[in-house]
């Protein structure tokens, strides 16, 4: 009726050889046998394991307990550098098929962040743009002028494409954008009044004047006067802009009509200054000889 199990079954430690006996029990359920804790430890100690290497397939021994934690096992450093680069790789490429197979679910996930996260965008766009204004401004002016005509024609369908697929904002941008030109005009109109005013010249119509301002502003595409070259809105190239200009400059005692009125480029209206029609005109000849003689 209980009491120890008797030790009646001979056994030979896996360790150190020495004799002696265990249970039935503990005999019958392991195949190797210690006489002792210190020869148990010290035998797990020393195991060798047979181990491949999931890169190259070569075939190592180790000891138990450095084999790895991962689930890849690897002979040295190298495989483990090289197959570990794989694996990131096999990653990347996984997560790419992913979003080809789930480009919906991607979107709606993109939409969803951006409606969650919108001010924080926001700011980072704002702080990157002013981190780098001046080096995308000249990125954006090298790939214009590279090829200019068409850049003009990429703006063109493109803005063509989202007017037809967005009717109704179209209308409301341009209302809006016509109300901004509007204001600015009237300024414009309303600073060369003044300054008709300080010289004592004749001022036309109001009406005229400000028909004449919004053609010549909100052109497109208009000849300059002058130098014969296109101007206006569409034109992008540095100081091309549709600017008004007085034939007869009011500081010479010229009226502030739509009669003495012209529509020029922004350069040769900084640079005919004062100067009458043909003193400009003659300035101008002059300057392009001088400017054709320094490119020969």
């Amino acid at each position: 009726m209980g009491g120890k199990a008797k030790l009646e079954i001979p056994v030979v430690c896996a360790k150190c050889d020495t004799e002696f006996k265990t249970t039935k029990n503990r005999a019958g359920r392991n195949e190797k046998h210690y006489c002792s804790t210190k020869c148990y430890h010290a035998t797990k100690r020393t195991t060798i394991l047979e181990l491949t290497c999931d890169f190259c397939g070569k075939k190592f021994e180790r000891k138990r307990g450095q084999e790895g934690r991962g689930t890849k096992i690897y002979c040295g450093n190298e495989c483990r550098s090289k197959g570990r680069r794989i694996t990131e790789e096999q990653k990347a490429e996984n997560r790419k098929k992913w979003r080809a197979a789930n480009a919906d679910k991607k979107r709606e996930y993109g939409r969803q962040y951006v409606a969650e996260h919108r001010e924080k965008l926001n700011r980072k766009a704002r702080e990157n743009y002013w981190k780098n204004r001046e080096h995308r401004l000249e990125k954006q002016r090298e790939y214009r002028e590279k090829d200019l005509e068409k850049y003009r024609q990429q703006c063109k369908e493109r803005n063509k494409k989202w007017r037809e697929e967005n009717p109704e904002k179209a209308f409301e941008n341009r209302v809006r954008y016509n109300s901004k030109i509007e204001s600015k005009i009237k300024i414009r109109v309303k600073q060369s009044q003044d300054k008709a005013v300080k010289y004592g010249c004749k001022i036309g119509s109001k009406d005229g004047l400000y028909d004449f301002y919004f053609q010549v502003l909100t052109a497109d595409e208009i000849e300059c006067h002058y130098c014969g070259e296109l101007c206006g809105q569409k034109v992008l190239q540095y100081n091309k802009d549709a600017t008004v200009d007085h034939k007869v400059s009011l500081s010479r005692g010229g009226e502030h009509d739509a009669s003495n009125l012209v529509a020029c480029c922004r350069w040769c209206n900084s640079h005919k200054g004062s100067k009458n029609e043909q003193e400009f005109r003659d300035y101008l000849k002059k300057f392009r000889a001088v400017q054709n003689n320094l490119q020969s």
